[in-house]
């Protein structure tokens, strides 16, 4: 089963996306000096509306591009070759990124940058020095274009530690703080706190330091408790709440009182709620730790009620439309459930993770086992089944919701050590 929770393949999607949804906001941060690491900042001549660093053209020769590849290629510097790399690093290949007539090559700028920077040795780790300072100051930098401060937060979740591999990827922990302070800053511009929350996702899936866990986990909260209503059509905002649903899970941690459990049941079972967060918030629930502690203090039937409760809100409101798209009716419905049963019986991630669910909870493991096999397996064999339509797919549909409203009031025995 494909499961969208890690987000790499969903988010380059959106990164497309929120280029073109905002290509207007203003920043609000004061620029970065950067004379005290890597250098000056490139000098900065008007770009329409915008500012961008002036281009020095003389660099960008087919010799000397070829030069620049030679030296990455070899991981080493001959005499003169580390300050000729920091002038056509500064002075010409990211100052390309700061031109409004460039926005279309920015992802493969991107691409480039990152491509540089995947070789292990002094090459790569002088110019990871060299881009960090220049790539902060692109970002907190308002007379620059949106698609330059964008991509260029992108590149800085990018970025590696000099002990690094291609194999083993290792997150620059100096971006953790950038990354931080966009996605926490409600009055910035949209688009950069949905890159930095990019950022923050790549650092927890490959290595968060335990000291920023709170922290994260304190932004993801607040984040998650946004009140986006599911008829606001507010994209950007949905998106960061549904990302924060999915990053919770990935952190694995209950929280202080279980607050982050709370936080998750609330989301799932919220029918104002986007369906979207809602089923990014029952996989969650699946994917917690919970053999870190706290267990005595939940009750677990509130998270599986929560989890069946976006199920059968789901199955009331495909059968109130009208008229009804079969064909949508069958894929949502899918949706939900495939979600659901990610959170209460578990499931493999696509990085081969195993999760539990909260079956691995419960004591009476056969109670659980009847509700997948009776009800969840059932309903997804009946939607799929194209022979089933009209008015019998509808009495399907709410024989399953009445199964499922009759269990959830059971309160599943604790498993017990």
């Amino acid at each position: 089963m494909t499961k969208d929770h890690f987000v790499y393949a969903p988010a380059d999607r959106f990164r497309s996306v929120f280029l073109l949804l905002f290509p207007l906001f203003w920043g609000i941060i004061s620029p970065q000096n950067l004379c005290a690491q890597g250098g000056n900042a490139p000098e900065e001549i008007p770009d329409g509306q915008w500012m961008k660093y002036r281009v020095d053209t003389t660099l960008g020769t087919p010799q000397n591009r070829m030069l620049f590849s030679t030296i990455i290629r070899n991981q080493s510097f001959a005499p003169g070759q580390q300050e000729f790399c920091r002038n056509y690093f500064i002075k010409y290949a990211l100052p390309l990124w700061t031109e409004r007539a460039n926005w279309k090559e920015l992802s493969k700028y991107r691409s480039e940058l990152n491509n540089n920077l995947k070789k292990t040795g002094q090459v790569r780790n002088f110019l990871t020095d060299l881009a960090f300072p220049h790539l902060k100051g692109m970002v907190e930098n308002p007379r620059l274009n949106p698609f330059a401060r964008y991509n260029a937060l992108l590149a800085l979740g990018d970025l590696n530690d000099p002990g690094a591999t291609a194999a083993s990827p290792i997150p620059l922990a100096k971006t953790l703080p950038v990354l931080l302070a966009m996605a926490e800053n409600p009055d910035a511009p949209a688009d950069l706190r949905i890159a930095a929350l990019l950022g923050l996702n790549r650092h927890i899936l490959l290595k968060l330091p335990d000291a920023a866990k709170p922290k994260v986990q304190g932004l993801l909260l607040k984040l998650l408790a946004d009140e986006v209503d599911a008829e606001s059509k507010n994209v950007a905002r949905e998106w960061m709440q549904w990302q924060a649903a999915v990053m919770l899970g990935q952190l694995g941690a209950l929280g202080t009182d279980n607050g982050v459990v709370k936080a998750l049941i609330k989301a799932a079972g919220d029918a104002k709620t986007p369906y979207r967060t809602r089923q990014a918030a029952a996989r969650s629930l699946g994917q917690l730790d919970y053999s870190t502690g706290g267990n005595p203090k939940l009750e677990i039937s509130d998270l599986t009620n929560a989890v069946i409760q976006m199920v059968t809100d789901a199955c009331q409101v495909e059968l109130k439309k009208s008229p009804r798209d079969e064909e949508g009716l069958r894929r949502r419905l899918k949706t939900r459930l495939d979600a659901a049963a990610d959170g209460l019986f578990g499931y493999t991630g696509v990085t081969g993770a195993k999760y539990a669910g909260i079956k691995a909870l419960i004591k009476d493991q056969a109670q659980f086992d009847d509700l997948k096999k009776k009800t969840f397996k059932a309903m997804q064999k009946d939607l799929d089944d194209k022979d089933l339509y009209g008015r019998s797919l509808e009495k399907k549909i709410q024989e399953y919701e009445k199964q499922l409203k009759d269990w959830t009031p059971k309160k599943p025995a604790k498993k017990t050590e």
